[in-house]
Parts: structure tokens; C-alpha cells; sequence
């Protein structure tokens, strides 16, 4: 985990996305597991999120609409539930309301399917609630 967070700090946009992408992954297969971290993946989803480039943002968000759905899909199988979500629940939808308004103009221009935090935070908004 410590090289993925690593790899969070890189320069090119690029590696921080894939950095961002392996996190998801992450989230999917270990879910037990991402306790250890979740304070640390709080703060950097949320620090992508805000302040990074669209598409690190917008993959820190689906990070939080894959745990969404893993968690979803446990309750509704009666699983067992860590309540990630939950934890942070009042934080979580602060950041996915700021989320939706982080539109920019080359984001109105664009004609593009590339997801931005705007659209990623719309829709893991829909999974949380």
C-alpha cells in the first residue's frame, strides 16, 4: 500500500491515475483489509478529489462508488459489513455535493467520455445514498 501512496505523489499525471486505479482495485479484492488504510485513503481520495487533475479526481471518487456497491452488495447478501461508508459518511457527502459543482469550462466543451469528478461524484452520490 505504501507504494501506491508513493506513487500518489508522482509529478506525472499519469502515474497518479494508475496509482488512483491500482487504490479501486485495492478496495475490491482486500475490502477486509482496507481498514488498516482507510484513514490514509480518506485523506488522499479526498486531497485527489479536490485539488488533483480530473482524472485522478474522478478515480478517487469511484473508489468510494466501488466501496459503495461491495457494500451493497454484502447487506443485500446479508455479508458481513465493515460500514466504511457509514464511518464517514457526513465527509463523504460533503466532498461528493463539492464534487458536482467542480465543473469546468473545458469540461462543458468537451465533447469527450472521459468521466470527471462532477460526473464520478453524481453517480457514486446515487450509490452512497
Amino acid at each position: 500500500m505504501q507504494k501506491v501512496f508513493d506513487a500518489l505523489q508522482n509529478p506525472n499525471e499519469d502515474i497518479r491515475t494508475t496509482a488512483m486505479q491500482t487504490l479501486v482495485e485495492i478496495g475490491r479484492q482486500e475490502y477486509e483489509s482496507i481498514e488498516f488504510y482507510f484513514p490514509k485513503i480518506c485523506t488522499v481520495t479526498a486531497a485527489a478529489a479536490k485539488n488533483d487533475e480530473q482524472s485522478v479526481g474522478a478515480q478517487g471518487i469511484e473508489f468510494w462508488t466501488s466501496l459503495a456497491e461491495e457494500e451493497l452488495t454484502r447487506r443485500q447478501k446479508n455479508g458481513h459489513m465493515k460500514g466504511y461508508i457509514m464511518q464517514c459518511s457526513g465527509q463523504l457527502v460533503q466532498l461528493l455535493v463539492e464534487g458536482t459543482m467542480r465543473v469546468s469550462m473545458e469540461d462543458e466543451d468537451d465533447d469527450g467520455d472521459d468521466w470527471g469528478v462532477a460526473l464520478s461524484s453524481g453517480c457514486c452520490l446515487a450509490k452512497v445514498a
